[in-house]
């Protein structure tokens, strides 16, 4: 718990490096708090009958930057630049926009029965599904190659983020 609360009180402080527990402690634990909230709004809704499904969105807003700084902050700790875990959110936008587009054409114009010859080449061709294929395989591999760089251990001595935390004087985060 001292480390959600270490990354919480330096919210938006991108410099230096994170140690992997600080970085997974933080990710468990706000996991672990989504799901208490989810839970006790859920109660509330079988209980009283009043539905505050809205606020769930207000706790993943609201960490957002903290959740982003620890994470440069664990990149930096592999001499890698924080602007990587923005590879994850392009491609999955990518992939969001051909998954709108898709279901679009084929749904909504199959059900409405709108004329899609101005959509042939997406559908003779099948471009549209083998570009939200390979945005599907780029994103999943972004994720991949993410995940592997958080487990990976820390870079030995002085990096150009700072020193190692894992060194015995910086060891404890509530210093």
């Amino acid at each position: 718990m001292k480390y959600f609360l270490y990354c919480l009180k330096h919210y938006a402080n991108f410099n230096g490096r994170a140690r992997r527990s600080e970085f997974w402690y933080f990710q468990l634990f706000n996991v672990l708090i989504f799901i208490g909230i989810y839970l006790i709004i859920m109660a509330i809704k079988r209980v009283i009958g009043i539905d505050l499904g809205f606020l769930r969105a207000v706790y993943p807003i609201a960490l957002f930057i903290p959740n982003f700084a620890v994470t440069a902050r664990r990149l930096h700790d592999t001499n890698r630049s924080g602007w990587w875990q923005l590879l994850t959110i392009i491609t999955g936008l990518i992939t969001s926009g051909f998954v709108i587009t898709f279901v679009y054409l084929v749904f909504f114009c199959a059900i409405w029965g709108i004329d899609m010859r101005g959509f042939s080449i997406f559908m003779e061709e099948k471009l549209l599904s083998v570009l939200l294929f390979v945005s599907i395989i780029c994103h999943i591999a972004a994720e991949i190659l993410l995940l592997v760089w958080y487990c990976t251990d820390s870079q030995q001595g002085v990096n150009r983020f700072g020193s190692n935390p894992k060194e015995e004087n910086n060891a404890n985060p509530d210093q």
